[in-house]
């Protein structure tokens, strides 16, 4: 900011270092909630498990795919977090940055929005689809939203940043960590009861593994990766690592008898590959850019590995070389 002189270069500063007192509550939660008119335009879907919700980085839309045909198109600012089905397939919730949440429903057309803070971290669904709970930084909160109407149902105010909430198919909670408390939760989007357990450290990211028996988690300092137990949250296992390890964009496949999952590092041009359950380190890959996600699925011999370039790498899951 060269036009800009010595005084008013120190009152920038004093502004950027003035914590701002941020509001949004559940009047202005309700008030936000702004539903499209249906225009009785839709179309058919052949196949739900072809169908897929396409985030188009940098352009603010989300494309309806069903293969390679684009069956519908809606403008989205600020995706972030993940796009979430109901387990019917009825409707999918895509989030912003800055709060919003909207609603898409299959066959149909963009049902509507609302926004549940001023800063989102990113949405769980309720095993049973009746739910959609919403993790927030600004203010610090979790808001339970009715996904049949998009209408609030609860605003539980929290301590700290979330890193993240994730639901669990194997009984009616979500699962909550903290960037800035050694704490995990465990909340029932039905009875809106919210537990707290105290653990080493903070968990900046993390996922359940898919027997949903360990949450495995990173710190913010990037120094090492452990797996709790969930029952009983006892840690199983750790290993140092380097790079913070991205583990809520990790894939995870099945061969030969284990489990596998493969994670890229935020702070690092590598993705790490481990065996699970024997929490074995298999092998690590230098990529050429830091990439965020690794996918995969049965369908496929690959992990397909963002490099944080134009290039997506392809790696065979079985012999692991690329």
């Amino acid at each position: 900011f060269k036009e800009l002189d010595g005084p008013q270069l120190d009152g920038l500063v004093t502004l950027m270092k003035t914590r701002a007192e941020v509001k949004w509550d559940p009047k202005d939660i309700v008030g936000s909630r702004a539903l499209e008119q249906d225009s009785g335009n839709g179309y058919q879907v052949s196949d739900l498990h072809n169908l897929t919700a396409m985030v188009e980085r940098g352009k603010q839309r989300v494309w309806i795919l069903e293969g390679n045909k684009v069956l519908d198109q809606f403008e989205f600012a600020n995706v972030h977090g993940g796009i979430k089905f109901t387990p019917d397939g009825r409707y999918f919730f895509v989030p912003s940055r800055d709060g919003w949440v909207g609603r898409y429903d299959i066959g149909k057309q963009f049902f509507g929005k609302i926004r549940s803070s001023i800063f989102l971290r990113n949405i769980a669904m309720a095993r049973d689809g009746k739910r959609l709970v919403v993790s927030t930084w600004l203010p610090p909160s979790l808001v339970v939203l009715d996904t049949e109407t998009l209408n609030l149902v609860k605003t539980i105010p929290v301590k700290g940043k979330i890193s993240g909430v994730y639901g669990l198919y194997t009984r009616d909670e979500v699962v909550l960590t903290y960037r800035d408390r050694p704490l995990v939760g465990f909340f029932n989007p039905n009875t809106l009861e919210l537990k707290h357990h105290p653990i080493t450290e903070p968990v900046e990211d993390f996922f359940l593994d898919p027997m949903e028996k360990f949450l495995v988690g990173s710190s913010r300092r990037g120094t090492f990766i452990r797996a709790w137990r969930l029952e009983d949250l006892e840690v199983v296992f750790e290993n140092k690592v380097e790079g913070m390890p991205h583990l809520s964009s990790a894939a995870f496949w099945y061969d030969k008898g284990s489990f596998f999952f493969a994670t890229s590092h935020i702070k690092a041009p590598v993705v790490s590959i481990w065996r699970m359950y024997d929490w074995k380190h298999e092998k690590s890959l230098k990529i050429s850019g830091n990439g965020f996600f690794v996918r995969t699925h049965n369908g496929t011999p690959h992990l397909w590995i963002d490099t944080g370039t134009d290039q997506l790498l392809l790696v065979n899951k079985k012999t692991l070389k690329e």
